[in-house]
């Protein structure tokens, strides 16, 4: 069965540790940042910290600290870095992902490449979006888009553990996009 102690979180915030290390990071900084949300559950985002134009940092288009250098309230652990992970039995999807590939509450791990966040991986839950006939997986990257067909910013995909083999929460679906208004 597939390792996800990464996604083991403890119920309270460390905010003093995360504010610790938001202090010590630095743009390009190899990063391993684990998130909780309503939307998509508890996943892990692994890449380099970018700076934002509005200075705070990114890792994988996902906010890690506020304006004033406080921590998003998402976020859940960082670890700056370089990380080892250790191996598992993944299924690694070597065909093109559809909808057909992936059924919403599926453990994956997605690896996407989108500038200016170079390449990065999001492990978490793949939640079924039928407002848009798409999976997304954590801070809101598309596995696959409204035709059902891989998403061009997605360069690989593991499933870890099928929906039911796995002890992490399932968000709903997503039958409405959020109001950002």
């Amino acid at each position: 069965m597939a390792s996800w102690r990464e996604l083991d979180i403890s119920r309270r915030r460390d905010v003093q540790g995360l504010a610790a290390a938001l202090g010590d990071l630095k743009t390009g900084m190899h990063v391993s940042a684990t998130f909780k949300s309503d939307e998509y559950g508890i996943y892990l985002i692994e890449g380099a910290a970018v700076l934002s134009v509005n200075g705070s940092y990114l890792v994988g288009g996902q906010p890690l600290d506020s304006e004033s250098r406080k921590p998003v309230s998402v976020l859940r652990t960082l670890t700056l870095g370089i990380t080892v992970r250790e191996a598992d039995d993944s299924a690694v999807v070597v065909e093109p992902v559809t909808n057909d590939v992936v059924a919403h509450g599926d453990l994956v791990r997605a690896t996407f490449e989108q500038s200016p966040y170079g390449i990065f991986e999001v492990t978490g839950v793949a939640v079924w979006a039928p407002v848009g006939n798409l999976f997304v997986v954590g801070g809101g990257w598309f596995l696959t888009g409204k035709s059902g067909e891989q998403e061009p910013r997605l360069k690989g995909l593991e499933i870890l553990a099928g929906r039911g083999s796995h002890h992490l929460h399932i968000p709903s679906k997503i039958d409405a996009w959020p109001n950002t208004e």
